[in-house]
């Protein structure tokens, strides 16, 4: 007897059907490719590196220690921001990446 799992089957009985499988969604159900807002991307992006240098730019081990470094030695996430040449947000996230801040 399966009682533990939820179901109840009698000996020499026959388990329930299993669920038919869900399909996949049409086309048009499914939100653009990557490559499809790539324009609209890019502009994004150049945008904020007109206010931060280094917006979006991935960040090197060297970054993150520099940035754990002088957060750690009492520098605000703005100064650190402004010496990065990244947002005050991205700084903020990569501390809370980092634990040195709590989740928001």
């Amino acid at each position: 007897m399966m009682a533990s799992l939820g179901v109840s089957v009698e000996p020499g009985g026959s388990l329930p059907p299993k669920p038919k499988a869900i399909p996949a969604p049409k086309r048009d159900d499914v939100a653009p490719r990557r490559d499809d807002t790539a324009p609209e991307r890019e502009a994004i992006i150049a945008e904020a590196r007109q206010r931060n240098a280094q917006a979006f730019a991935p960040w090197t081990v060297e970054e993150e220690q520099d940035v754990r470094r002088l957060y750690e030695a009492g520098k605000t996430i703005e100064a650190i921001a402004r010496m990065q040449k990244r947002s005050p947000r991205a700084i903020e996230l990569r501390l809370q990446r980092l634990g040195l801040l709590p989740h928001s």
